[in-house]
């Protein structure tokens, strides 16, 4: 053994094993057939389909998010305005309405057709660990009849000047 005061270092040699083991590469493994039909070709395991949801005005409705990604909410009306006390960040873009959150509490929204209050969707999104979503609103049938008079309304109002000081 050299001293603890030694700046030289000895070389130490290790011996084989007097059976070495077969390495992994050279194992001749044998794999039994798998039928076609088991595989899904067309569609990769990690997909996920887009949900649809149909939502009707005063009835909250709770759905499951991905927690720290984007995730794309489609609704039923041109101009979508979000209303939010939540920390998630909110973008609509057309029909669309983007929604992140790096906070675990629920997101409490509303969405509304433009500038007209008679229909409020309301949603809580419940941020989990899942990958990011894509969720179709639509609207029950006795709302979706009222929907093109409100839009039309709500365009005809922002197409006019207000009236402001």
């Amino acid at each position: 053994m050299p001293s603890v005061a030694s700046n030289t270092q000895e070389a130490l040699t290790l011996q084989e094993p007097p059976n070495p083991v077969m390495a992994p590469s050279a194992m001749p493994i044998e794999l039994p057939p798998v039928d076609a039909s088991v595989l899904n070709v067309n569609q990769p395991a990690t997909a996920i389909a887009p949900q649809y949801l149909q939502v009707r005005p005063g009835i909250n409705e709770l759905m499951p998010i991905a927690f720290r990604h984007l995730n794309r909410l489609v609704t039923p009306f041109d101009i979508p305005v979000v209303t939010t006390t939540s920390q998630a960040t909110t973008r609509t873009q057309g029909k669309i309405v983007y929604v992140a959150t790096d906070d675990a509490p629920p997101v409490t929204l509303y969405i509304i057709p433009g500038d007209n209050h008679d229909i409020a969707l309301s949603l809580t999104l419940i941020p989990k660990h899942i990958p990011a979503r894509e969720i179709h609103l639509s609207l029950d049938k006795d709302t979706h009849q009222v929907l093109p008079k409100l839009q039309q309304q709500a365009t005809a109002s922002s197409s006019k000047p207000a009236d402001k000081e």
